[in-house]
């Protein structure tokens, strides 16, 4: 035969909070439980680069490191261009952060071989955030050498 759960045979709410205390969870609206984050962690940030700690000196931040400086760079370039990227050609530090250069796709042709292509700089702070960018060069991909086409 089978048994019928009755309310006494259940935890009751307050008897699940305290367990879910004692477990390091936080109890959310529907009885359900969510997982509190750990004291002094600071979460990740949007773009997936670790958050900022201050410095030693005057509470400066942290220099972010170049892959994440890569796409930063890239995403910001995107960002500002409206152009489709055809990703990143050199990432290099700089006194006050980072250098990233970007290939964007100007214009597409037919053939491919003709499409227009841009090369564009972008200088980023040691957090990552955009300071400046420039397009340093334009080209046709079918092209070599250093025929400026700007």
């Amino acid at each position: 035969m089978a048994r019928v759960a009755r309310d006494d045979d259940r935890p009751r709410e307050t008897e699940r909070r305290r367990d879910d205390r004692r477990a390091g969870r936080e109890p959310d609206g529907g009885g359900r439980t969510a997982v509190a984050p750990r004291p002094g962690r600071a979460r990740d940030r949007e773009d997936g680069s670790p958050p900022a700690s201050a410095g030693a000196a005057g509470g400066s931040s942290a220099r972010i490191a170049a892959p994440q400086a890569a796409k930063a760079g890239l995403r910001q370039i995107v960002e500002l261009t409206a152009k489709e990227p055809e990703g990143v050609t050199a990432v290099q530090p700089a006194e006050d952060g980072w250098r990233v250069g970007v290939e964007v796709v100007v214009e597409r042709r037919i053939p491919s071989s003709a499409d227009l292509l841009a090369l564009y700089e972008a200088d980023l702070d040691p957090e990552g955030a955009l300071m400046s960018y420039r397009r340093t060069r334009r080209y046709s991909r079918g092209r070599g050498g250093n025929d400026e086409d700007s």
